[in-house]
């Protein structure tokens, strides 16, 4: 059992804390809320030191400081050079990027979620869901399971997760409803801080449209912009096909404001966490977390945050 907490910055590699045996120069979490896995990158002098461990593949680390923890990462790629290593380190063993075809029939969510995580040997857990969404048909196309799943999710409206060893999946529109972990302030004059919104990449509008079935979805708030039809999606009932337009229209619209903060570390700050901003700029109001950067050694952190949005239907 690990117990993470301490000010110092703990390196677990295989159960054992090394950081007071390795000379760490750089270590950098990025952790992300779908279409890429979290990665860890780590640089150490004296590579000698660290060839007495015998890495190989798969290996398990975990980053910790300041309460914050990466959860478990698998050793991914060694780099060594000039008298360094440098490692990366994913939140996916080398299983899930195994490529296949399958197919799925009459599959509840929670049990799909679940068989593609086994397959990789991690655990699964469902955020936000309605636990009675069955699929009548799917079929994996040739890619690993963790990417059958993100795309899977983007139809859905939520985002997809691995870490701690499983498979999350966390409905957006849920999280989005809950209660802020973080309300930060940010003033006029900050510095740290690139607001960026664009109008003209949202849509107005999602039709799913296949032989068996059709429904639309629209954003409220959007006055003018595109209509988006899509036919290549499975969807073999109105109420699926509903579904997913509302997904597609919130995994697009959402990323079109995005609000960027640079800041001291901070270990509350994480992918998928809710944040309000106080601010007199544009920037104030209810914020979700898509992506972070956090800096062990320079103790600093970067956030992505997307503007909640609550008028799609």
């Amino acid at each position: 059992c690990l117990r993470f907490g301490s000010k110092n910055m703990e390196l677990y590699y295989n159960g054992v804390d090394i950081a007071d045996r390795v000379d760490i120069t750089k270590c950098v979490h990025h952790e992300t809320s779908g279409g890429r896995c979290d990665c860890l990158e780590i640089e150490m002098e004296h590579a000698g030191a660290w060839y007495a461990w015998e890495p190989q593949t798969d290996d398990q680390i975990i980053a910790a400081m300041d309460g914050y923890h990466t959860g478990t990462l698998y050793l991914s790629t060694i780099l060594p050079r000039d008298g360094k290593y440098r490692i990366l380190a994913a939140s996916i063993p080398s299983a899930a990027r195994r490529k296949g075809y399958a197919t799925y029939a009459n599959i509840s969510l929670k049990d799909l979620l679940a068989s593609c995580a086994s397959e990789c040997g991690m655990g699964s857990g469902l955020f936000g869901f309605d636990d009675e969404i069955i699929y009548p048909f799917l079929m994996r196309k040739m890619e690993g399971a963790a990417a059958f799943i993100d795309r899977l999710m983007r139809w859905e409206g939520a985002a997809f997760k691995t870490v701690g060893s499983r498979f999350a999946g966390i409905s957006i529109s849920s999280i989005q409803t809950a209660q802020a972990d973080q309300t930060i302030e940010i003033s006029a004059e900050q510095s740290g801080i690139t607001h960026m919104k664009r109008n003209d990449a949202k849509w107005a509008g999602v039709t799913i449209r296949t032989p068996y079935a059709e429904c639309s979805a629209v954003d409220d708030a959007v006055s003018s912009g595109v209509y988006m039809t899509v036919t290549d999606l499975p969807a073999l009932d109105d109420v699926q096909a509903g579904r997913w337009a509302r997904g597609l229209l919130l995994t697009n619209n959402r990323r079109a404001e995005t609000l960027t903060i640079s800041t001291e570390f901070n270990a509350g700050i994480s992918a998928m966490t809710r944040i309000d901003i106080e601010s007199p700029t544009e920037t104030g109001g209810e914020w979700l977390v898509d992506e972070v950067v956090h800096d062990f050694i320079a103790k600093a952190t970067s956030a992505t945050l997307a503007r909640c949005i609550d008028t799609i239907r």
